[in-house]
Formats: C-alpha cells, structure tokens, sequence
C-alpha cells in the first residue's frame, strides 16, 4: 500500500491449508463381483428398452407383421418321427434358408435367391443353404446331387449345429469353383481341389466313410465325385491307432448358394425311383442307411454342441473342473465281489480304516482304467480328463467330452442286486482284486460335491443356451433354427431330469438372468401335448 507517499510493505496473508478430504472407507469388492454386478445393470436396461418397447406398440397400435407360418416348435412336432426315427431320406425345409424353396417331392430345391456372379472370392460362401436327411454317424454312404440348370453351389456333409447358409469347423464341403471349404480352415479356408462344375447336367456324388477310433469316438473321411469321376479324399479326419481327441459329430447332407446364379438341384440315392447314377465301389446309397448308422436329430445335436464346448476347453480348464455336471464322475473302489464303492468318512484314520488292497490305489491307476475305457492313449491323458482324489477310496473325473463321461458311466455304473458287474470293464494285473464303480455328481457324496465346489472356485459359472437367440431372431422376424430349438429343448430336458442342484445347463444371459426369467415377454401358451409320446420323440414337445 502507499500511505503519504510511502509505500508500505504489506504484510504477508496468512496462507489457509486446504481442508483435508475425507477419505471414505469403502468395503474391498472382488472384481467378479463388480462385473456380476455390471452385467445385472445392464441386463436390467435390456429389459426397460423391451417393456417401452412393447409399451410403444400397445399405445400405438401394433403393426400387421407378416405372417411367418407355423412355429419352427410346431413343424418340429410333425416332422419328429422323420426327424427321431430311421427311414427318411430327403431335403430338409426345417433347415432352409429363407429364398431356399423345396419341392412336395422332398428331393428338389431351388434357390430364389441370385448372389451374384462378381463377387469378391469364388470361394467364400455368401447365399443361402438347406440340408438333408437322415443324419448318419458310421458305415459308408453315398448321395448325389444332379443339376437341373447351369447354377453355382456347395455340396457336402456337415453336423446338425452348423447353420445352412454356411460351412463351419464341422461342415465339409466341394465347391462349384474347383475348391473344398469348411473343416478346420471354416468357410474362408479354401483349398483347391477337383475341376469347376456347375453346367446343367452335372452330377457331384458326395462320399463319407465311418472309421471306429475305439470307445465313442470316430473319424470320417469325406470324398466327392463329379460326373462319375472320383477325385480323391478332400476331408480325412481318421488316425491311425485311434485317439479320444479325434473324431466329429454325425453329419447330414448340405447344399449351400455359391456365388453364381441360383441352383436347381435333384437329390439322388434316396430312393429306388433316383437312384444313384454314378455309384461307388463299397459304398451304400443314403436312402438305404441302416438303424445302427442312424443318429437321432435331438443325439446329434447334443454330440454336436458336445464336440464344439470340447474344442473351446484347454487344459487349464479341464484341470480345474471347469466343465458343466455332465461332464464330471464320482469313482469309488472297493474289493471285487462288493456292489458299490466304499463309503468312508474322511479323517486322519480313514486311511488305516481301507482294507489292505485299497490303500495302494493312487490316482495314477483311475486315470489308466479310464483310458483303457476310452480306447485312447495315456500319453493323452491330460487332454481328455483330469482326475482328483475326495477321499481315501473316492476320486472325481472330469472329461473333455460328455460323451466319454456318459461312455465310462455305462460300464462302471454299480451293479443292481443281483446283476453282475460289467464284463467289458478292463483289469489289469495290479487292479485284479478291486473294482471300481463311477456315479454321476448329482449322486456323488455331500464331500465329493463340496471339493468339486471348491476347486471351481467361485467364478466358474457354466454358459448354456441364452435368452439372447430368442430376442434376435424375434427383432429380425425369423423363425428360430432347428438346431436352436433342439438345444433348448435338450437343457430343459437335463435340468428338469438333475434337479436344481445341477448347473449341468445354466441358461443365463452373461451370467444375469436365466432362460425361465419371462419378464420382459409376453406369456405363452403351454403347447405340451398330453397322452403317451413315442419314446425318441418327446424332446419336441
């Protein structure tokens, strides 16, 4: 300041400390349950969008929707027993595409649909598909697919999962532009193969042979012929020796639009009124497919999803029990000559309670029974299954595939009173005296299943079918896929078979809300069909 003209320091403000905040002390929240936490947030706006949604249409007067026939639910139930039981043997319309037509003959189809003849790959898939019947998972058989005009397309074999607009990891098929697609390079993995066809007149004859790998599992060779020419194997998923990782679901005929003008085809060898014009040495037309080679449409698809949640598995997982119910066992041991496995307590003397020949037993040894079981080789024994001890005579196995679990189930199930044990269960020379029993883990002690809870650990949560396919295909007005409905229909059918302890098939949206959650639908109608249903049959009602 200048006061009388002389300037005054001023003195120095005093300099204020800012107030100290507060920190709040806030209670340690795992990650997981954080993103449980977010995915249950959105799941809860997914909701409030679909009820002003359906609050919008109320108000404004819902809009005519075309029709889109009857519900995939209902044609199922029709075509249940060609799809269930052995005999037929023709073009699918349960598994069309939209633009893909099928005559009353049930072996002509036609695409409406004109992809294009410049497209950017030959050899990418890009129209739509439709697929046939019967699904065959063994023996050797043929069909053939006659051109009724010049057109592109895609012939083959695929399993009941894969889609028809498209050839995925399991769907094998000749190209009209000299190539091969799907398999493991999927449908952008072409390799050359054969001559281009797609003149009028053309004949392509599509060729699978069954090699049994020992216990459940088995591997195709798939090869075509064109106008009576073969062209060699194009897809060989055999091994010699056999392996339990080998193998593929059954699989049925495929016809898939390539780019070029729409086809219009004749499917051959599904009757005596088309047989097959250019027949192979040691195969079988596919109309003639026996009972055993047959493969239920609802058993294939479940093989399918099988085979497709195995190849997504590591080792990691599988070590750490990371797979659904259905894929883990209870095995207990006891001395041969007793029904089922020994119960003991576990504590510090449960081991001196063992008889003598029990107390040797070690992992080791369930893991070799096992193997032997499944036919496969022990070097492989980490890729297929992981086995842990529960106690001093019990042990749970977890298997890569189901299908290995339900396999080992069947021999070693305990014996009712009165029946003898299984005569194909392997011995070996040290296991002479004991026998081995597996139950499901539905069935499996109170301790087996608090083990299998703890090395789980609590973020494991098993990922099955979605509400997510139903909102989808409802947004985009299409029916759902038969292999879609058949998958649901298959977890409704385990869970209500397990019970609710069982997280065999936890249909949850991200881990937010189950399928049965119908709070953002409108009700249905229950369309079960009442009286005795034909056993294979009623996984559509």
């Amino acid at each position: 300041t200048v006061s009388d003209g002389v300037a005054e320091a001023s003195a120095p403000r005093p300099l204020k400390r800012p107030r100290s905040q507060c920190l709040a002390l806030r209670t340690y929240e795992p990650p997981h349950l954080k993103q449980r936490k977010a995915e249950e947030a959105r799941w809860e706006e997914v909701k409030e969008a679909w009820h002003r949604k359906l609050l919008e249409e109320d108000a404004n007067g819902r809009q005519v929707r075309r029709s889109l026939g009857p519900s995939m639910r209902t044609l199922a139930r029709q075509w249940a027993p060609k799809l269930e039981t052995p005999g037929a043997c023709c073009l699918n319309p349960l598994q069309a595409d939209e633009g893909v037509a099928v005559a009353d003959d049930g072996v002509t189809a036609e695409c409406q649909t004109d992809v294009g003849a410049d497209a950017r790959c030959m050899a990418v898939c890009a129209g739509p598909g439709i697929k046939g019947l019967p699904v065959i998972a063994g023996g050797r058989y043929q069909f053939e697919v006659e051109l009724l005009r010049d057109g592109a397309i895609v012939v083959g074999w695929s399993a009941a999962t894969s889609l028809p607009s498209s050839f995925d990891r399991h769907g094998f098929g000749y190209s009209s532009a000299g190539v091969c697609l799907g398999g493991e390079g999927g449908p952008n993995g072409a390799k050359a193969y054969g001559r281009p066809f797609g003149r009028a007149g053309d004949v392509v004859g599509a060729l699978l042979a069954w090699t049994a790998t020992g216990g459940v599992a088995s591997a195709p060779c798939m090869s075509f012929m064109l106008n009576g020419k073969e062209l060699g194997a194009a897809f060989d998923l055999s091994q010699p020796g056999g392996s339990a990782c080998s193998g593929c679901p059954p699989l049925q005929p495929h016809l898939f639009q390539g780019h070029g003008p729409p086809f219009l085809v004749r499917l051959r060898g599904a009757g005596d009124t088309l047989p097959l014009r250019f027949p192979a040495a040691g195969y079988w037309p596919l109309g003639t497919s026996s009972g055993a080679h047959f493969c239920p449409f609802s058993r294939a698809v479940e093989r399918a999803v099988d085979f497709r949640a195995a190849a997504a598995l590591d080792c990691e997982q599988l070590q750490a029990f990371h797979v659904p119910d259905c894929h883990v066992l209870e095995v207990s041991c006891s001395r041969r000559g007793r029904g089922r496995g020994v119960c003991i307590t576990p504590g510090p003397a449960a081991e001196d309670a063992l008889p003598a020949e029990l107390r040797g037993i070690q992992v080791a040894d369930v893991v070799r029974l096992l193997i032997r079981l499944l036919g496969a080789d022990l070097r492989e024994a980490k890729e297929v299954l992981a086995v842990r001890r529960t106690g001093p005579a019990t042990l749970l196995a977890a298997f890569r595939f189901q299908a290995h679990a339900s396999r080992c189930l069947e021999v070693l199930r305990p014996a009712r009173p009165g029946a003898t044990q299984a005569q194909t269960l392997p011995q070996g020379e040290d296991l002479g005296r004991i026998a081995f029993s597996a139950r499901a883990v539905a069935e499996a002690s109170e301790h087996s299943r608090r083990c299998l809870s703890e090395w789980r650990g609590e973020e494991f949560r098993v990922r099955g079918t979605t509400v997510a396919r139903r909102l989808i295909h409802a947004s985009l007005e299409k029916q759902m896929p038969l292999s879609h409905l058949a998958q649901e229909s298959i977890a409704g059918k385990t869970r209500r078979r397990n019970g609710p302890l069982s997280n065999t098939d936890s249909d949850a949206v991200d881990g937010a809300r189950p399928v049965g959650d119908q709070s953002c639908s409108r009700p249905q109608k229950n369309s079960a069909i009442k009286g005795k249903q034909v056993e294979g049959l009623g996984i559509w009602n």
